[in-house]
């Protein structure tokens, strides 16, 4: 025979408790074994195998072979399942062949009186060669599906005509034995089976008590009925049980959690600055907090007191009638939020109050009173509005700061336009000497790109300090060799060694406008300030990638900061050197933008050898 088996057919306890295997036999033949204490999950998964072995075969109908011998106990639920599922595999079956234990034969046979339709096409089987035997030869067997009969011999048929007085007498006296034996044997089966009966009924801790007897017991089919019936009760007693303890465990951690809440809600209503109460539907006080005990007892001298019925309090309140509005309103479902003046003392108190109504799912039972002194808050407002008038204010002056800059630095440049004019009218005159000429021109040129770049200046700075940061994903590389490129036709660029070393990778976002200033002061700086008697001036920009932020460095030798201006490098319009031909904004920017970033920037710096400045950010 070949027999197919694959690890995914088998589902067994660890502990040996069960085990379920499935095989495929000549691709006709299922043949599933199953032993142990049999459970609703487990059930469940064996009828997901045997699908799967179906699937496996692909053939249209087999004939299964069910191995129960070694099944000690199928639990109600169990058999629940076997009930439900049966019909999902049952149009697969041509017909199956059962090998039961004891106690499973008889649950078989109960449940084939009851369900005689969902039996047909079985056969019960004393072993597995039989039941293998049956199958290699179905046709041969089909005829006698309907299941084997156990027939006992008949008795031999007995001539009393042809005993003596003697041979009659004694088997009479043989007869009368063993119907006394047969009474015995009956009595001590009845007792057993009431006794069985009485622990169930009686012995609330009784568990499982029975025993095989052999199957040509007259007593056979009701004792082991009776032996199931123990199993089932039993499952079912000690599942009550557990849902009962359950329940208990339900109730106490219920109760534990009203109890929490209860002890919960005493504490927000004792824990915080807000003056509460919480009134009924009658207007009845039904609890409050010490908050609103002081503050009616400050302001009213009235003792509060639970059940209190506060509709007399509110009669004494200044405007009455418009309280009397504002409950009803809450009443009806809405919502109040009001601000009330109150005398404390000496001084006078900006309270807010809040009323919301107390919702019984749709119905409203009542509202609930929320008191909470707000004149610092008010004070405090007061004085951000008027910290707000003061930005306004500077703002605007900072406006026009920019604009004056902006159009007194354009003036000279105007100006200068002007003498250029004037210079080419009479280099076509031939009045000026070319030479002359030029040289008046490139200081004047000079003079313009550094007007210019103050402006420029001013303006990132402005930007910077007002434009939102907009993060996108950055390439350094890309970044800084764009720079280099712009700043080529710088003097001295040409001769100085820049590069770009990144190390690791990742993706890091920022914002792009501002990490360009930020690298266009820097690197312009580097390159301004090298040191022209050098034979290898460099500016090299390291940029290391570390999980959620990059750690740059832009470092070179050029002229270095002194160390006693390295301090105020940052500060606006602060120049290191008198030689300094910069805004003074440049740095100023740069460490502004950064902290805009998030991020931070130190430099280390040693005159006539070189500066690196190092910068830490953070991906946004």
């Amino acid at each position: 025979m070949a027999i197919e088996h694959f690890p995914d057919w088998s589902n067994d306890n660890a502990d040996g408790s069960y085990q379920f295997r499935a095989f495929l036999v000549n691709r006709t033949i299922v043949f599933v074994k199953e032993s142990g204490v049999v459970e609703a999950e487990k059930v469940e998964i064996g009828f997901d195998i045997i699908l799967k072995v179906i699937e496996y075969s692909k053939q249209a109908k087999l004939l299964i072979v069910n191995d129960f011998s070694d099944v000690k106990v199928m639990t109600v639920e169990a058999r629940k399942v076997v009930e439900r599922r049966n019909d999902e595999i049952a149009p697969y079956w041509d017909h199956g062949y059962l090998i039961f234990s004891q106690w499973t034969k008889v649950m078989y046979r109960l449940y084939r009186m009851l369900r005689p339709t969902n039996a047909v096409n079985t056969t019960l089987c004393d072993t597995l060669e039989d039941a293998f035997g049956r199958c290699l030869k179905f046709s041969q067997y089909k005829s006698t599906a309907a299941g084997t009969v156990n027939r006992l011999p008949f008795a031999q048929n007995l001539d009393l005509n042809r005993l003596s007085r003697e041979e009659l007498l004694q088997y009479a006296a043989q007869l009368q034995e063993e119907n006394v034996q047969l009474k015995n044997h009956q009595q001590e089966r009845i007792d057993e089976l009431f006794k069985t009966i009485g622990r169930i009924t009686w012995d609330d801790s009784f568990k499982p008590d029975s025993k095989n007897i052999p199957e040509d017991d007259p007593f056979y089919m009701l004792y082991t009925s009776i032996a199931l019936l123990q199993h089932d009760v039993y499952e079912m007693v000690d599942k009550l049980k557990k849902l009962n303890r359950k329940l208990e465990r339900k109730v106490e951690k219920r109760t534990q959690k009203i109890v929490d809440k209860e002890l919960n809600l005493r504490s927000v209503l004792e824990n915080n600055d807000i003056a509460i109460a919480l009134v009924s539907k009658n207007y009845e006080l039904i609890d409050y907090n010490s908050l609103m005990a002081d503050l009616i007892l400050h302001i009213w001298g009235i003792e509060l007191q639970r059940q209190w019925n506060i509709d007399g309090f509110m009669r004494r309140l200044p405007n009455n009638d418009l309280w009397q509005v504002r409950f009803k309103e809450v009443m009806d479902g809405y919502v109040g939020i009001y601000q009330h003046n109150v005398s404390l003392g000496s001084s006078e108190h900006v309270c807010e109050i809040k009323l919301f109504p107390i919702r019984r799912e749709a119905e409203v039972v009542g509202l609930s009173i929320f008191v909470k002194d707000i004149t610092q808050n008010v004070m405090t407002e007061c004085k951000l509005l008027a910290q707000n008038d003061e930005l306004k204010k500077l703002n605007s002056e900072l406006d026009r700061f920019v604009y004056s800059s902006a159009h007194d630095l354009r003036a000279p440049l105007t100006s200068m336009l002007g003498i250029i004019n004037i210079l080419k009218t009479e280099i076509s005159l031939n009045q000026l000497d070319i030479n002359s000429t030029q040289n008046y021109l490139n200081l004047m040129d000079r003079c313009i790109q550094k007007m210019d770049g103050f402006i420029r200046d001013i303006v990132n700075f402005s930007k910077n300090s007002r434009l939102d940061v907009v993060p996108e994903p950055i390439d350094f590389r890309e970044l800084c060799e764009g720079i280099f490129e712009s700043l080529h036709f710088m003097d001295s660029s040409k001769n100085i060694d820049k590069k770009v070393v990144v190390e690791g990778e990742g993706e890091f976002c920022s914002d792009y406008r501002r990490l360009n200033v930020v690298f266009n002061n820097l690197i312009s700086n580097a390159i301004r300030y090298s040191h022209s008697f050098r034979t290898d001036p460099f500016v090299h920009i390291y940029v290391r990638y570390v999980p959620g932020s990059v750690l740059i460095e832009v470092r070179d030798n050029g002229q270095g900061i002194p160390e006693e201006h390295q301090s105020r490098v940052f500060d606006m319009f602060y120049r290191a050197s008198a030689h300094s031909s910069g805004s003074g904004l440049g740095l100023y920017i740069v460490k502004e933008s950064i902290a805009k970033l998030k991020g931070t920037i130190r430099v280390e710096s040693h005159f006539d050898k070189g500066t690196s400045f190092f910068l830490d950010l953070q991906s946004l």
